[in-house]
């Protein structure tokens, strides 16, 4: 928990590193970890990135803010587990699946943006996120894991820009 930053040496023929100590694959498609005692309150996931690794950004409690890019495909399970400190959240129209546990226990994301790709949402995908108060659902989702939202504060929620009631109990 207090890594705040790897350096990989630029010889190496398989892992790279940004200038924020953040550990990708040699070419900086694959997020692989983002350590979790870094303390800047927010990245920017490079554009070279399409894919970010199963508990990448786990437990990273400083982040407010995370920018992902526009080619991302596919956020792994517990990528962002934990990270209290994330209030919003946009996921790129290319993802088309959120895994398992990939938002759960982010207490404070409050705003999530789905993409109108998006085929599934994972079991306990957001499960924890007591801030979360609604949330829309696009059209083409055709699977929500179990307990995908349990233990949030969902009041309204949309499918198909249809308001549909939620019972939260």
């Amino acid at each position: 928990t207090n890594l705040r930053s790897i350096t990989v040496d630029s010889d190496n023929t398989v892992y790279s590193s940004d200038s924020n100590g953040v550990l990708f694959n040699k070419d900086k498609t694959v997020l692989i970890q983002y350590p979790q005692g870094n303390t800047a309150k927010s990245y920017s996931v490079p554009n070279s990135v399409t894919s970010i690794l199963d508990y990448s950004f786990n437990n990273c409690g400083h982040l407010e803010k995370i920018n992902l890019p526009d080619g991302l495909k596919s956020i792994g399970a517990y990528a962002f587990y934990s990270c209290n400190n994330i209030t919003e959240i946009e996921i790129p129209d290319t993802v088309q699946k959120i895994n398992s546990y990939s938002f759960a226990n982010c207490a404070n994301l409050a705003s999530v943006e789905m993409p109108n790709a998006l085929k599934t949402i994972g079991s306990y995908a957001f499960y924890g996120c007591s801030a979360l108060t609604e949330i829309v659902i696009p059209e083409n989702v055709t699977s929500i894991g179990n307990y995908a939202f349990q233990n949030s504060n969902l009041k309204l929620v949309y499918i198909c820009s249809d308001k549909i009631a939620y019972d939260s109990n």
